[in-house]
């Protein structure tokens, strides 16, 4: 709206930019160095009519839990690589890690250690393994019998295609894939940030997530500087053409749109 009005140029970082003290996030010139008071005006009507124009939101100190399925690593034969890459996460939101417990294919038992952290106060339970449709993986299955509303299961974010979000009241619960353990960024990487702000994601939120949810896993990973997951809310609810990605090829390069 504002980059509408005449000679006034604003520019920013995208939506959900994870940012840090001291960095810029936006720039503001008039364009041919002057302008008409009129159109000041009209910006700060503008500003008055629909409030903010950007917003930096702090983290919150949340209480997270880690729930790992899956008889192989409750019997030890195999050793659980998920916790390790959980608590790297959380550790950057400085959240206060109640634990991780280990729990058999029983969705009775799951289900029991998910009320149990709800009950210590958990804002935050993360789920690993049992993510998958094979018939002995029940953590989907749990999560729905613990009460909690299901938001979405399965994403059209790749990696994370099989990423759960639910709210057992106000705590989040996330049925995590393993490709979180493999990959560096996915679907996680994308939601932890928004949670710990304290915003509730929907089912529109995912849907959305779709433009841009195709990583290129780069030789070397630069998320946030990248595209991953950044969706264009206006032009996708205008349904009009949204300038995705630069495909490098020399005098071949071709531009990528959505419609």
């Amino acid at each position: 709206k504002i980059n509408s009005i005449e000679d006034i140029s604003v520019a920013s970082l995208t939506q959900n930019f994870i940012v840090e003290r001291g960095q810029k996030l936006a720039g503001v010139r008039i364009i041919p160095l002057t302008t008409r008071e009129e159109n000041l005006i009209q910006i700060e009507d503008l500003c008055l009519e629909k409030g903010k124009v950007l917003e930096i939101k702090k983290y919150k100190k949340l209480k997270a839990a880690l729930v790992t399925t899956g008889n192989e690593i409750y019997k030890k034969r195999i050793q659980d690589k998920f916790g390790l890459v959980i608590r790297k996460k959380l550790e950057y939101f400085k959240a206060q890690y109640i634990g991780q417990t280990f729990c058999p294919d029983n969705i009775e038992e799951i289900k029991k250690e998910i009320l149990h952290y709800k009950q210590q106060g958990a804002d935050l339970i993360i789920m690993t393994g049992g993510m998958s449709v094979d018939p002995d993986d029940l953590t989907p299955g749990a999560i729905r019998e613990s009460g909690a509303k299901v938001v979405t299961y399965g994403a059209p974010v790749q990696p994370g295609n099989m990423f759960m979000t639910a709210y057992l009241g106000n705590t989040v619960l996330l049925g995590v894939p393993g490709c979180a353990m493999y990959y560096r960024t996915t679907i996680l990487d994308v939601v932890l940030p928004r949670i710990f702000v304290g915003e509730i994601i929907t089912k529109e939120d995912f849907i959305k997530m779709g433009e841009g949810g195709f990583c290129l896993n780069c030789e070397v990973c630069r998320y946030p500087q990248c595209f991953f997951c950044r969706y264009l809310l206006h032009n996708i609810l205008n349904n009009t053409p949204t300038l995705i990605l630069p495909l490098r090829g020399g005098k071949n390069s071709l531009l990528l749109y959505f419609y």
